[in-house]
């Protein structure tokens, strides 16, 4: 069982066979995400212009992809390449690109 761990949102450590485990879908779960990709790609087809609202409609379609690009993400990711992204690292300034600038 993952153990809690300590963090301002909900967190947990896992063992690696507890991530192998989380990371594979059961063929009830493929489904139900194929069936979500399904409902939102309906949804998307079935969204119409409105000229009067352009801004609703860019706003819908943007979160309309999203979604889509998640479950697809989901979907079709490898499980060995679903790992956490990396935290933007700072990057440390070019000493000699400022002296030059100067």
């Amino acid at each position: 069982m993952p153990i809690p761990i300590e963090s301002s949102f909900t967190a947990f450590k896992f063992t690696a066979e507890e991530t192998i485990a989380a990371r594979t879908l059961n063929p009830e779960q493929r489904a139900y995400l194929q069936t979500l990709l399904c409902d939102a790609a309906e949804e998307k087809l079935a969204e119409e212009y409105d000229p009067q609202n352009r801004l609703r409609f860019v706003q819908r379609e943007a979160y309309i992809r999203g979604q889509m690009d998640i479950l697809n993400l989901l979907l079709n990711t490898d499980v060995s390449q679903l790992t956490r992204p990396k935290r933007y690292e700072k990057v440390e300034s070019n000493s000699t690109l400022s002296a030059t600038q100067s």
